[in-house]
């Protein structure tokens, strides 16, 4: 899960900074609204980026549940045979 903090991470500190840019701007109004945009752009792309990593893992974490059932059902087996 470290992957998952890691991107929440990112996500804050592009939002931190993004907003850092977004004060040193306030007098430019006409300018105001296309850093805003860009910050829209640039926030949607790294959630995009994010949902791209959760799909990816999500086959990782399948398998290893997979597998856990798998050696949970065979644990069963071998205790009632024992019984």
């Amino acid at each position: 899960m470290d992957w998952m903090s890691d991107s929440l991470e990112k996500m804050g500190c592009l939002l931190l900074f993004m907003s850092v840019v977004e004060q040193l701007v306030i007098g430019e109004e006409n300018i105001k609204k296309y850093i805003r945009f860009f910050i829209g752009l640039l926030v949607c792309l790294s959630m995009l980026q994010w949902l791209s990593q959760v799909l990816s893992k999500k086959n990782d974490i399948i398998g290893e549940l997979e597998k856990n059932r798998e050696q949970a059902y065979e644990q069963i087996l071998e205790d009632w045979e024992e019984k």
